[in-house]
């Protein structure tokens, strides 16, 4: 699944956030708050880490702590750590587990907030949190409004996962070799939540073999469509497979160019989005899904496409103005350039273009390659902005 572009789309769609923002992430070291981490770095947003050491379960607790600490780190981003007296808590105030941690935790959060200055705070529940929630609501007695499940965004808190399941989040953790913990509570039936995940959900879904996640109505059902090539929308340069005049992007995450091997991955409200065959996403993908479709280039493409191209050379004097030149020479606009010197003392350029087709971006590179000191040349694996 494509839960990055999802997750951009989503956040996009209900305007929990944007790249002014300064967004406090609630990570535990579990597998949902770990990929949410994730999915905030590899979108550019700012971001801090905040995790809560509830100090209940010894050296898991200790070990969850740890984790969080290492990817906070490997991000580049600030970290605050607080350790709870949870048990001196409950004694303290005679409130549940559950209710002393919460209540803890949602303080600190927003203490953090003003001391630090985060304008949002970020919390990794899924669909399978709000349909479990729906539940313990529904058994403990509430109004319609607890029916509702759990809220995507409450004042300053945002759930930016509410659109994927907890497959989904697992998926993608597997794929990208994301590291999280497992909290051993999860697996016990002390907890109602757990009751309800582990029996009473599973028990539903056997019963009346029913999809657990709630069908989005506008999502096409590819193996309903006729099996004929008919032309999306004409601007977009893309024919798919049985849609006609669909909503046709461009996936950053690859960039594909005409004359890529492309696939399509029919998105929940916004379209088919176009892949390269070999990108990231697709190799670790379940290409057996009915969202993925059928694509080729049309004959006739106007559009120009953005490229982002990865320059390895000597840290000479002069390269950059040599790439800048021949680019320049060839009319070859040019929409972000950066340099940076790697770690064996070698320059490391990334520049995105803009181009025709493949053929074209070719002869570029094939020219980048000739100039004096370049050791190597091709497409970079990064997003383009």
């Amino acid at each position: 699944m494509l839960l990055l572009e999802e997750f951009e789309k989503y956040v996009a769609q209900n305007e929990l956030f944007g790249h002014d923002d300064k967004i406090l992430l609630t990570v535990s070291g579990g597998v949902d708050s770990m990929v949410m981490m994730s999915l905030f770095a590899a979108s550019g947003y700012r971001f801090g880490v905040a995790h809560c050491n509830f100090q209940l379960r010894g050296q898991e607790s200790d070990e969850d702590e740890a984790l969080v600490a290492e990817q906070a780190r490997r991000y580049g981003v600030e970290l605050f750590n607080r350790r709870f007296d949870t048990q001196g808590e409950m004694e303290r105030t005679g409130e549940s587990m559950e209710m002393a941690a919460r209540r803890l935790r949602y303080t600190w959060f927003r203490s953090l907030c003003d001391e630090h200055g985060y304008n949002v705070i970020a919390i990794a529940h899924h669909i399978n949190d709000s349909i479990e929630t729906f539940f313990i609501n529904m058994l403990r007695g509430t109004g319609l409004r607890g029916l509702t499940g759990i809220s995507v965004q409450a004042g300053r808190i945002v759930r930016p996962l509410m659109f994927a399941t907890r497959k989904d989040i697992l998926d993608y953790a597997t794929a990208h070799r994301i590291p999280y913990r497992e909290d051993s509570s999860n697996r016990s039936t002390k907890y109602l939540r757990n009751k309800i995940r582990l029996g009473l959900i599973p028990r539903i879904r056997e019963e009346f073999q029913k999809q657990y996640r709630t069908p989005v109505p506008d999502t096409p059902q590819l193996g309903k469509i006729p099996p004929r090539l008919q032309p999306a929308k004409a601007s977009s340069g893309v024919i798919v497979e049985g849609l006609d005049g669909c909503l046709v992007k461009f996936a950053r995450c690859c960039n594909p160019v005409p004359g890529d091997d492309i696939v399509g991955f029919i998105t929940r409200g916004f379209g088919v989005s176009i892949h390269k065959k070999d990108c990231t996403n697709v190799v670790n993908a379940d290409l057996s899904s009915d969202r993925w479709v059928r694509t080729e280039w049309a004959s006739t493409v106007k559009e120009t496409f953005k490229s982002t191209i990865d320059i390895i050379g000597s840290d000479r004097q002069g390269l950059l103005a040599d790439v800048s030149v021949t680019l320049s020479n060839m009319r070859v606009p040019i929409h972000t350039f950066m340099a940076r010197e790697t770690k064996d003392n070698h320059s490391h350029i990334q520049v995105t273009i803009g181009i025709s087709d493949l053929e074209q971006l070719r002869s570029i590179m094939s020219s980048l390659r000739k100039i004096s000191g370049v050791v190597s040349v091709q497409r970079s694996n990064q997003p383009t902005v």
